[in-house]
């Protein structure tokens, strides 16, 4: 198997939330596909590799 040099793009989300079972805060980057937004996004931040 070899490395492939085929440029992808994926869009991730930093999210954080508290749990209901043990009341502590959680946070991590979660793919945008598999998340549904249920509020307007309130900062953005574009981080890109170097060329």
């Amino acid at each position: 198997m070899s490395a492939s040099s085929r440029k992808f793009r994926k869009v991730w989300n930093y999210v954080y939330f508290k749990t209901e079972d043990s009341g502590k805060t959680k946070a991590g980057y979660v793919n945008d596909d598999s998340i549904i937004k249920i509020k307007a996004t309130t900062k953005v931040i574009t981080i890109q590799t170097e060329k």
